[in-house]
């Protein structure tokens, strides 16, 4: 598959598509707007693919993007909302997949078109965030796990909350701690690695922050400075994890 970008006439066919699958007024993917030249472009650097049969999980989908681009030695248009778009159509059966009626729930438009003018809602796009984030955190991925370690139709709460801090989502050493403390042995996000562990979570290293250099703390280390009962229990499992390595 050569990847491709909708144009503004493409992005309003797919946003039409969105809202007549929201209201049951069609249960058919338009595939055949992937290819209308009246509607989609060329990148500017050619860029092949192939479609996975299967993604595990935001982390599995952010590593094939970037493979995918490496083998053609390019880089995919971040900022590009018309990619994002296209893309989210040609991988829609992973983004939006059919229940086992053949029902789809696509949720808000933001989940498949993005605003890359709003940093505030542009973390709410199913593809462009895990490979932004994977992109971000490109020497050491597996520290940026917290966040990429559920499916990619479902970001889940926990994620939702730490995309929207940008002081801990771009913090190196808070992301080492955050995937510490909230992702198991066997890559599995613990019990109780909640959008409310993450509130604290976010309150806790702001403090912290004042007197600890805590983005470049070994997370076994930073760990220990977490005192509230709350986070104690994810501490403990993530140090019980660590003494059985």
């Amino acid at each position: 598959m050569q990847l491709r970008r909708f144009n503004e006439s493409g992005i309003k066919a797919f946003a039409n598509f969105l809202g007549e699958l929201r209201t049951g007024l069609t249960t058919v993917v338009p595939v055949d707007l992937l290819t209308d030249p009246s509607l989609t472009e060329q990148l500017s650097t050619p860029i092949e693919a192939e479609v996975p049969v299967s993604l595990a999980n935001r982390m599995a989908f952010a590593k094939w993007l970037h493979s995918a681009g490496d083998a053609s030695q390019t880089k995919f248009p971040r900022e590009d909302s018309g990619f994002w778009a296209w893309l989210s159509l040609a991988l829609f059966d992973h983004v939006c997949p059919a229940d086992e009626l053949g029902r789809r729930k696509p949720g808000a438009d933001a989940r498949h078109i993005i605003d890359i003018t709003d940093w505030k809602r542009r973390y709410r796009h199913l593809l462009q965030n895990p490979y932004e984030l994977l992109y971000l955190h490109r020497e050491a991925p597996e520290r940026a796990l917290v966040v990429l370690v559920n499916p990619l139709h479902v970001p889940g709460e926990l994620t939702e909350q730490i995309n929207g801090r940008q002081e801990i989502v771009t913090c190196p050493g808070c992301m080492s701690l955050a995937t510490f403390l909230c992702v198991d042995a066997k890559g599995q996000r613990r019990r109780g690695a909640s959008g409310q562990f993450a509130r604290l979570f976010g309150k806790t290293i702001a403090r912290l922050s004042r007197t600890w250099d805590i983005p470049v703390m070994h997370p076994a280390l930073s760990a220990q400075l977490l005192h509230k009962k709350k986070l104690r229990k994810m501490v403990e499992a993530a140090m019980g994890d660590a003494a059985e390595k």
